[in-house]
Formats: C-alpha cells, structure tokens, sequence
C-alpha cells in the first residue's frame, strides 16, 4: 500500500516526537495482581513469528504439533486476555521491531484448552486458534493505522497520548478498541465449533475482551483498509 507508506513518511518527518523505539517486545504487563510484571521474562517472551527459537508459524510443515497439557494458560488468560499469548507491537513505539508476536508455549496450551472441548485435530485447532489471534492484533495495527493517518491530516501528536489512555483501561470495560478487536478476532476463526469454544472462553477474560458480544462483527468491520485508503487519498491530493 504505497498510499499508507507515504502517510508514514510524512508522519515521522513531521512529528518525530509522535515515535519512540524504547518499549521492547514483550507481552504486555498484568493486571496487578502479579506486582506489575511482565507474564514471561525477557529471555522466554518474544520474538517475530519467523524462524527464532521458540516460536513458530503453524503453517510450517516441520512442526511438532503436538499439545501438551494446559497448565497455566486459564490463569493467564483471566489476567491479561489474549495478550497473554500474543501481542502487538506498534511502530509508534518501537519503529524497528513492531510487529505481532506470539508466545509459543501459550499458543499451544490455548488450542490444548480449545481440543478439551472440541474433538479436532491438534493442528487443525492450531491454525484456527492462529487465526483469531493474529486477527485480534491485526485490528491493534488497524487502529494505529488510522490514528497514523488522522496525525497526517491534524498534524497533531495523537497516538501515543491515546496510547497513554489505553494502558490505564485496556482490561476495563472502557476499553472498547480490545472488545472490537476480539469479536473481529473470533470472525476470523473458520471452524464454527472452535469459533464458539473461543468465544465461550473469551467470557472468562477481564472485561474489556469478554464484553465483545456488544460488538458483534460485521461488514463494516471490512470497510476499515478502504476508509483508509480513501482518506489518505484525499489528504495526498490535498498536499
């Protein structure tokens, strides 16, 4: 998307101070029941979904599928939401390394949770659970997406003074930007029967995921790249 590319551009010329490269990727921090710590050290949490150690593309034909027992992903997923298995990253915070990421051992133990319930292949509960949560941060990217585009058109530092306002809400009921992204997360997911397990599931995440029946996923949802687009379009023309 050169129009995109060029909204960044111009963005990071005209408002250097709207982006920071000092937040590291790592998952986001709990509740506060854990003393504000990350849920995984530096060393264990992290990397791009690539070829690291760890972390792994479900795709890849090599894989060990295999499962393992749910151990601790009930516990941490009612303390951080889907953030305690995968995370986004945005560029606004970190511009070389921003990404969504996924833990792999978390990843695991979710589709383990989801298989307790619905009889599918491991690999097959992989890939839908991989679906919903790369959908999910997808919609995190969307959203810095059009705060990136509304910077280039006010020429005001947007983004992270939103982004200070989310790290107070973001398992609140207030934080509406992670009840949309849940329900465009769970219309991601293909299998029907995994899609319901995962929603059934997301009702034991804190407020902020578990409230996302208030937004149910439809077309519009769709229309976000193309509203985009349209805008930054207009605003190039403007220029």
């Amino acid at each position: 998307m050169p129009i995109i590319e060029d909204v960044f551009k111009r963005v990071k010329q005209r408002l250097p101070q709207s982006f920071r490269n000092d937040v590291p990727p790592r998952p986001p921090v709990s509740s506060g029941t854990t003393g504000q710590v990350s849920l995984f050290d530096g060393a264990a949490a992290s990397r791009r979904i690539a070829n690291e150690p760890g972390f792994r593309d479900p795709q890849r034909n090599d894989e060990d599928f295999g499962l393992g027992e749910p151990v601790e992903i009930s516990e941490q997923l009612r303390e951080n939401g889907w953030e305690a298995v995968a995370w986004y990253l945005p560029f606004h915070m970190n511009t070389s390394s921003w990404g969504i990421y996924i833990h792999w051992r978390m990843f695991k133990q979710l589709a383990s949770l989801v298989v307790r319930n619905v009889k599918v292949p491991p690999r097959i509960a992989l890939e839908n659970v991989y679906d919903e949560l790369i959908g999910h941060e997808l919609f995190h990217c969307r959203t810095e997406i059009f705060a990136t585009v509304a910077e280039d058109i006010t020429g005001d530092r947007l983004y992270l003074r939103y982004g200070d306002v989310y790290r107070k809400i973001r398992l609140k009921k207030d934080c509406v930007e992670e009840s949309l992204a849940t329900s465009y997360g769970l219309a991601k997911v293909k299998d029907k029967n995994i899609r319901n397990e995962l929603g059934r599931l997301s009702q034991q995440l804190p407020p902020s995921n578990s409230q996302w029946t208030l937004y149910p996923y439809s077309p519009p949802f769709e229309k976000w790249r193309d509203g985009i687009e349209f805008i930054a379009t207009t605003r190039q023309l403007q220029t």
